[in-house]
């Protein structure tokens, strides 16, 4: 089950956890 939620949700997490960690990162 958690494989295959990180395939299906490897977009959002990308989209809503990675974004914010770059904006931070780079400010």
């Amino acid at each position: 089950i958690r494989m295959r939620l990180r395939q299906g949700n490897y977009r959002f997490w990308g989209a809503h956890a990675y974004a914010p960690v770059r904006l931070k990162r780079r400010a």
